[in-house]
């Protein structure tokens, strides 16, 4: 049996420890909630800026004749591939620190449709335009031990070419139809796979090739 003394330690000790996983908690609970908000505040950014976009193309379609919209367009481009690529390396942060969250895999495919339709405007762009902006579309499976360096790679081009290059990097097994369609459209049955410019690269050794398939 514990006397009163010996008693009174064993409680402010538990008491202690409480406190500090009680505190450990909130820290880690305001993190994500930080986290989130940052993400938030990201997707309004770029969504009101890929608003902008689709009402320009709007507007050009319906009221430019002259080569002039193709400038025009560009301007509105500029700079969006950067918040693109910064939004996407939030979002894979967050994921991996929430991966048993519903709530972080809703927010990941979000950001996987608002990718795509970035992309799809981009192919536009560069049809409609005739220019070569760069894009990679980044395949990749869940927990990828082998692909850091064909990460890494692709984030050293991005380093590289800054708004020339866009990159978009697409969980494979995310469960969304529309990916599937792209996966089987450019045949990539192994992953990770890139598509660099149309041009498909499989597995995690595809960065040897990239360069070769870049606009520069």
């Amino acid at each position: 049996m514990l006397n009163d003394g010996k008693k009174k330690i064993v409680y402010k000790a538990l008491s202690f420890t409480f406190a500090i996983l009680f505190f450990s908690l909130l820290i880690a609970v305001l993190i994500v909630k930080w986290q989130k908000n940052d993400l938030n505040t990201a997707y309004v950014t770029i969504s009101n800026e890929s608003q902008e976009i689709k009402i320009f193309s709007m507007f050009s379609d319906t009221m430019i004749t002259d080569n002039n919209s193709c400038s025009l367009m560009e301007k509105q481009l500029h700079g969006l591939a950067d918040n693109v690529y910064e939004l996407g390396q939030k979002v894979d942060l967050y994921f991996e620190q929430n991966k048993d969250s519903e709530d972080a895999r809703e927010i990941q495919k979000e950001h996987v449709y608002l990718d795509l339709e970035l992309w799809l405007r981009l192919q536009n762009f560069n049809k409609v335009c005739d220019m070569n902006k760069n894009y990679i579309l980044y395949f990749y499976p869940y927990n990828c031990s082998e692909c850091a360096p064909l990460a890494g790679s692709i984030r050293d081009y991005k380093d590289d070419l800054g708004d020339n290059l866009w990159v978009f990097s697409i969980p494979a097994q995310i469960g969304s139809k529309v990916v599937d369609v792209l996966l089987e459209h450019y045949k990539a049955d192994y992953l990770p796979s890139i598509v660099v410019n149309g041009h498909v690269l499989k597995g995690p050794k595809a960065f040897k090739d990239i360069n070769k398939y870049l606009y520069h």
